[in-house]
């Protein structure tokens, strides 16, 4: 597995971040080359919490599923993805004065056979600026 953190102050209140955060398709709306492809079902308050989804990678498409596996009210979000390029993203939200801090924390796998260290450098480097992408994203959510 390959980990990468990052981080970002979003303009809002924890809880508004939360409650946005709370529905597998932001996973989707909020990575760069996703697209929701299919609903898988639906959790309490109907939210989606998994839903099948398309990625782009050098213009191959991917095929998986996003769905929330854990949560906290108003600190954290765990999405897991399964498919050819499994991971977990944990989003956790704290309280600051100007708003909350996001620290996105990423852990990507692969299915395919490949030595670590080849992994590692190949996930790094695609998706170093993805994780960027996403916290800011997120960010122009809240923006006035």
């Amino acid at each position: 597995m390959v980990r990468i953190v990052d981080s970002i102050t979003v303009p809002a209140p924890v809880e508004q971040v939360y409650q946005f955060m709370d529905a597998s398709i932001r996973m989707i709306e909020l990575t760069p080359g996703m697209q929701k492809s299919g609903d898988l079902g639906g959790g309490a308050k109907g939210k989606e919490s998994k839903v099948e989804y398309t990625y782009e990678v050098t213009g191959m498409p991917i095929r998986g599923t996003v769905e929330i596996t854990e949560t906290e009210q108003n600190r954290k979000v765990t999405y897991t993805l399964s498919g050819p390029t499994p991971g977990t993203f944990t989003w956790t939200f704290t309280p600051e004065d100007n708003g909350t801090k996001v620290e996105l924390e990423a852990e990507y796998g692969s299915q395919m056979p490949m030595p670590d260290s080849m992994l590692s450098f190949f996930t790094k480097a695609y998706n170093e600026n993805n994780i960027k992408v996403m916290l800011e994203r997120l960010r122009d959510q809240f923006k006035t």
